[in-house]
């Protein structure tokens, strides 16, 4: 059984990836109603980007599941869990006891409710299981629990025919901070491949303006969408590539999905300065030019990228960026 579902809508893609532009920025939103006449935005304006910088009981018969599906895109449905969970994030973190205790029955309840969907739909949820990275389960320091989720992990074999395997034996560390910013890479060019052709369906008939976007050294080319008089869809072609990148990665596709990794890691940088001064920090090499050191930690997220993959090691290829 498959959830009914249709595109996203414009409202709901905004929600999901749209990008407030700033009331005071001189950045303008326009829209050409007809040859040689422009409307400019009122009001809050919105850029949208593909990339992105968010209880079960027993499973019920399929008549039941079928009466309670409803027709709201799948997107706009994790636009709102986000919108949710981050305010209770949000207020834990604050110190609010009352949301800490909320987010932790939030994150059991969904945990539990995996159990009752593999017994539902077992043979879909171990295919999911097995291209997973990783599988939540609930510990405790009971042995019983232990080993409870460690067989439940083997049995669903997860991560078996994963793009980034894990298995048993292996050396790199998922949470070391290179392999952890490569995966993340990864799977934002994976998201891709969903969210440009989203986007793309309301850029028909809209004629793009074609621009630079500079990131350090580093220009890319991007397409913008004055797609109403307050929302523009920004592509870069870096974003319109994931579409062809294939599965798995191997030696004859890695510099494509390496490129497409490095331009996310340099808007990454860009836009979120708190992750780029840690990646310099990781680099250390204080005395160096900043440059250098960006140009350095480059070379560790490509090897990192590597090892993600078990891909031959490679020496140093800086290039400047």
């Amino acid at each position: 059984m498959k959830a009914r579902s249709e595109l996203p809508d414009l409202a709901t893609l905004r929600e999901y990836c749209g990008q407030p532009i700033p009331s005071d920025s001189d950045s303008t939103i326009k829209q050409e109603i007809r040859p040689g006449l422009w409307v400019y935005a009122a009001g809050q304006r919105y850029m949208l980007r593909p990339t992105r910088w968010k209880i079960l009981g027993e499973p019920l018969t399929a008549e039941e599941i079928a009466k309670r599906i409803n027709n709201r895109p799948l997107l706009q449905l994790l636009a709102q869990r986000e919108e949710v969970m981050q305010q209770i994030c949000i207020r834990a973190a604050a110190g609010d006891e009352d949301a800490i205790h909320m987010f932790v029955s939030s994150a059991r309840g969904v945990i539990n409710a995996l159990e009752s969907i593999e017994k539902a739909q077992p043979q879909k949820l171990r295919a999911i299981a097995e291209t997973s990275i990783d599988w939540p389960v609930l510990l405790s320091r009971n042995p019983q629990d232990i080993e409870h989720a460690r067989n439940h992990v083997f049995r669903l074999k997860v991560g078996s025919k994963a793009a980034t395997p894990r298995r048993p034996g292996q050396k790199i560390d998922p949470r070391g901070f290179w392999t952890k910013l490569a995966d993340t890479g990864f799977h934002a060019c994976q998201d891709n491949k969903a969210l440009v052709p989203a986007l793309e369906a309301h850029c028909l008939g809209t004629k793009p303006e074609r621009k630079d976007r500079q990131f350090f050294g580093t220009k890319m080319k991007a397409n913008y969408y004055y797609v109403s008089p307050n929302d523009c869809i920004v592509i870069t072609d870096w974003e319109k590539n994931c579409l062809s990148l294939s599965l798995p990665v191997t030696e004859d596709n890695r510099k494509q999905w390496w490129t497409a990794v490095k331009h996310w890691v340099l808007e990454y940088w860009c836009g979120y300065p708190p992750g780029y001064q840690e990646a310099l920090r990781q680099i250390r090499n204080d005395k160096e030019e900043e440059w250098r050191r960006r140009n350095m930690a480059i070379d560790r997220l490509e090897q990192a990228f590597r090892d993600l993959f078990g891909l031959r090691k490679t020496s140093s290829s800086t290039v400047t960026a």
